[in-house]
């Protein structure tokens, strides 16, 4: 929210919590093109590797899943999931998670997190400065966290 001039009055304010987590991502990165157009150029491949992310949470959370060759061996995870096929009948598919690319996945996912992190430190700040017209700054009238009855 901190990329939009004015957080507290735009399209979107007071549904972000309610909704997906994959119109999340696809909100916020409109918001960084529309309204930051040099941060989103900046970092559009961090942006793009959200992507792996929200697939991989989607396997995660919303499909079933088992071992491959368990107990003896847990180094690849199997997710099944319904998908249409070529033909548009729907049909049972899997993925296929090794160790290795889950280490990997991760190390990725940290990289972009921290990436992701800076710029949303950079946006507050700059949110958050004096020159910025939609913040209050009532706390020299004392009118912050005061209680009305």
């Amino acid at each position: 929210m901190f990329c939009n001039p004015d957080p507290n009055n735009h399209e979107r304010a007071g549904q972000f919590e309610e909704m997906k987590m994959a119109a999340k991502i696809n909100n916020v990165i409109s918001d960084i093109k529309k309204y930051k157009p040099t941060y989103y150029l900046e970092f559009k491949k961090d942006f793009d590797g959200l992507e792996e992310f929200r697939r991989i949470r989607n396997d995660m959370s919303h499909c079933k899943g088992d071992f491959v060759n368990e107990p003896d061996d847990l180094s690849e995870f199997r997710v099944t999931y319904v998908d249409k096929h070529e033909s548009g009948k729907e049909g049972m598919k899997f993925t296929i998670y090794s160790e290795q690319f889950i280490e990997q996945s991760l190390d990725r996912l940290a990289t972009i997190n921290g990436n992701l992190s800076a710029l949303w430190l950079r946006l507050s700040k700059e949110y958050n400065s004096d020159s910025n017209p939609f913040v209050y700054r009532g706390f020299e009238a004392g009118l912050v966290n005061k209680i009305y009855k």
